[in-house]
């Protein structure tokens, strides 16, 4: 019988089972240590994924409105009103639908005889909160400051860029001091949320429309509980 057929000796056999399992160690070793910097990492993706599709709930800031009559004021300086003359009705009007449909037993002063009330009272801003109060027979003034309203930034039209900012405060009738605000916020939005729009992508109406649509929103958040996405800018 030549080599090749012969039986290996138990001790031969017995080298080579000493030499196999320090190697085969290695590699279970090592395959293990890959698969636990691996698990992780895709159990982490997957995580994400997940998060990113979540909302979360932000609570009103301010829940006074609730079964109470409630008049909307809106005011802003001239430069404002004259570039954008439609903006303070559409989002007065806007607004004040949005609150009545958010916020239980809300009464809210329509809106058309509150824009007329204000435009034959011109300097109804100097006028003490009480006294409009009485006159509009309301429990409580959201009065919207808008400061700042604009569509592209400043020395730059070739692109859109809009933010309306404004202070938003509320009278309360029935309060401590019916002529000062219960309570005050900043308001800010910004549209579009793509960063250097070019003008020829967009028209300005729409832009216009986008902005007060976001401000109006982020206003009537102020004052109800509602759900965001946890991460919008996805």
């Amino acid at each position: 019988m030549n080599d090749s057929m012969r039986l290996a000796s138990p001790r031969r056999i017995a080298s080579l089972a000493a030499r196999a399992v320090p190697a085969l160690a290695a590699s279970l070793v090592t395959a293990t240590m890959l698969s636990a910097c691996w698990v992780p990492g895709v159990i982490a993706a997957v995580g994400d994924n997940i998060d990113r599709g979540k909302n979360v709930e932000v609570l009103a800031k301010y829940q006074g409105l609730e079964n109470k009559t409630v008049a909307i004021l809106f005011n802003a300086d001239m430069a404002v009103l004259y570039e954008h003359p439609t903006t303070i009705a559409n989002m007065a009007v806007n607004l004040a639908t949005k609150l009545q449909r958010e916020i239980p037993g809300i009464k809210v002063l329509n809106q058309h005889i509150t824009l007329q009330w204000m435009h034959l009272h011109p300097s109804w801003a100097t006028m003490a909160y009480s006294s409009i109060a009485d006159e509009l027979d309301v429990e409580r003034i959201v009065v919207v400051d808008l400061y700042e309203f604009r569509l592209t930034p400043p020395g730059n039209r070739w692109i859109w860029e809009g933010v309306a900012a404004g202070n938003v405060g509320v009278v309360e009738v029935d309060g401590l001091d019916p002529d000062a605000f219960a309570e005050e916020f900043l308001v800010k939005a910004e549209f579009p949320t793509i960063k250097g729009l070019a003008k020829e992508q967009a028209s300005r109406d729409n832009i216009e429309l986008g902005l007060q649509t976001k401000f109006y929103q982020e206003v009537a958040f102020l004052f109800y509980d509602h759900v965001v996405p946890k991460h919008p800018e996805d």
